[in-house]
């Protein structure tokens, strides 16, 4: 979920399993529009775990996020 200042937020679901050869691209992407940038990205894995990237520095552009093994 990527929230805005005003409260608006956008959410997206990936599927990496589906029917008959078919699934999601396994790739999120958000159009901000007018947004200048965003507070924070939250992330919930398929496994029920969570994860936050936040901070001035979320720009818009390109993140690549990736959880490592534990």
């Amino acid at each position: 979920m990527v929230p805005a200042p005003d409260g608006r937020r956008q959410m997206r679901d990936i599927k990496a399993s589906g029917g008959n050869q078919s699934h999601d691209l396994l790739a999120a992407r958000f159009g901000l529009g007018d947004w200048p940038a965003v507070a924070s990205i939250h992330i919930t894995w398929p496994d029920g775990q969570t994860g936050e990237l936040s901070g001035p520095a979320l720009k818009p552009g390109r993140y690549r996020v990736v959880r490592s093994a534990q």
